[in-house]
C-alpha cells in the first residue's frame, strides 16, 4: 500500500464523518502512514505502464525514507495541535496536502 492512501482516504471522509471522530481521524492518518512506511522495505518500487512511458509511483531509499518519517511526524504533532478546530475544511486540506507531500517523496 502506498504511505499517501490513508492521508488521501482521511481528506475525502474528514467533512462526512461525526464532528467528535474528526480530531480521531485526522491524527491516526499521519500514524497510519508513518507505520506504513516504517514497513516498507529498501528498494521496493511500484510501476504503472501506460502506452509510450512509464510511471513509478513508489521507491523506497534512505532519503525517501527519512523525509517521510520527518512529514508523518510533523503531520501526527499538527493535526494534534489542530485538533480543536471545529472546521473540518481546514484539516481535510491540510491532510490532502500532507498526502501530496508523502507522494512526491516517494516518486
Amino acid at each position: 500500500m502506498h504511505p499517501a492512501i490513508p492521508f488521501f482516504a482521511a481528506a475525502a471522509l474528514l467533512p462526512v464523518i461525526p464532528k467528535n471522530a474528526r480530531s480521531f481521524l485526522s491524527i491516526f492518518a499521519p500514524a497510519f502512514g508513518l507505520a506504513i512506511i516504517t514497513g516498507l522495505p529498501e528498494g521496493s518500487t511500484v510501476f504503472h505502464t501506460l502506452p509510450g512511458f512509464t510511471l513509478e509511483l513508489l521507491r523506497v531509499d534512505q532519503l525517501s525514507r527519512l523525509f517521510a518519517i520527518v512529514f508523518c511526524l510533523v503531520g501526527v504533532f499538527g493535526m494534534l495541535y489542530a485538533s480543536h478546530l471545529k472546521d473540518a475544511g481546514e484539516r481535510s486540506a491540510s491532510l490532502a496536502l500532507m498526502g501530496g507531500s508523502i507522494g512526491v517523496v516517494f516518486s
